[in-house]
């Protein structure tokens, strides 16, 4: 009896060091979680810069396992890498996964199965251009907090919340374009860069504060708000309420000249009508398609509605709208 227990114990020990063990592959260190795949937990010192391409899968004492995860700080601080290649298995990027690898100038992350990226994955880094894909869900704050050279970025479908400070820092960041799937964008997402124009979407429910401060180059502000909520004044700096334009929806001027922060703004104008832009809020979406067919349906005519400028309303004009739609996605 004790002999079994002896080598029950020898078994299990040998299994639990299994499920940690930890091995490199071209400089990097993996982690088994499970029989199934790994984590990335670190890296090796090196004297010479490398392009780093994760792989899909590594191999270790003869089984293979799928790379899921890059695991907190494991591959910050590294100054050797200058691009990266994340495989179309991983899906969570940890806090700090990137962060101080200060001459990493591009990522690419394949694939649409990335899901999580968690605060300061890509922080105080060279890259310049960075796409998230749709599949990503989950995006905390601080992401490229301190990327000095970051110029642009495309921001993914699934994203619906700029996090706190997300470009804090990105001086070179001029533009960006903010979606209409964005509800929300918190406290200092955009502080201390560049920005020349501004879009605000027409489902944003929370605007926080010193969103765009330390950008004094703004010289146009679009909201699509058609009921504007009050917000912080310091989200634009002074310089910017009284040389920049703030652009809104249709006969919604006055409503923005009584709430916090938007009535700072010493020039107010509606927003230029376009084709297809039914019910005024400056950007074309199925709810205008959905206005057409009403149009349609109700007898009723309008100059936006008439995409086809034939003098009616018919279903032409929605498949028209439909279309402009599309094509703007």
């Amino acid at each position: 009896m004790k002999n079994k227990l002896l080598l029950l114990i020898a078994v299990l020990a040998i299994a639990v060091a299994d499920a940690t063990a930890v091995f490199f592959v071209d400089n990097i260190s993996y982690v088994i979680s499970n029989q199934d795949f790994v984590w990335i937990s670190g890296h090796k010192s090196i004297d010479y810069m490398v392009d780093v391409v994760i792989p899909p899968t590594v191999s270790y004492q003869g089984y293979t396992y799928e790379v899921r995860e890059i695991e907190y700080n494991s591959l910050s601080g590294w100054k050797n890498i200058l691009s990266v290649s994340i495989p179309a298995t991983v899906e969570k990027l940890n806090d700090g996964a990137f962060n101080g690898c200060s001459n990493l100038e591009k990522v690419e992350i394949k694939g649409q199965n990335l899901k999580i990226i968690n605060q300061w994955a890509f922080a105080n880094t060279a890259i310049t251009e960075i796409t998230i894909p749709a599949s990503v869900t989950k995006f905390e704050g601080n992401t490229f907090n301190g990327c000095k050279k970051l110029k642009k970025i495309n921001l993914g479908s699934g994203i619906t919340e700029i996090p706190f400070a997300m470009c804090k820092g990105c001086e070179s960041l001029t533009s960006i374009e903010i979606s209409e799937d964005i509800i929300k964008i918190h406290d200092y997402a955009f502080s201390g860069c560049d920005i020349r124009e501004v879009e605000i979407p027409s489902g944003l429910t929370y605007f926080g504060w010193s969103v765009y401060q330390g950008n004094y180059n703004i010289t146009k502000v679009t909201s699509h708000i058609l009921e504007p909520m009050s917000i912080d004044s310091k989200n634009f700096e002074q310089t910017v309420y009284e040389n920049a334009t703030l652009y809104v929806p249709k006969g919604t001027i006055e409503l923005y000249r009584k709430r916090d922060g938007w009535k700072n703004f010493l020039n107010i104008m509606e927003i230029p009508s376009a084709p297809g832009d039914v019910n005024s809020d400056g950007v074309v979406t199925m709810s205008d398609a959905n206005e057409v067919v009403n149009t349609f349906l109700t007898g009723g005519y309008s100059k936006e509605a008439d995409m086809n400028d034939d003098g009616e309303i018919t279903m032409a004009d929605a498949n028209e709208v439909v279309n402009k739609f599309l094509s703007s996605e």
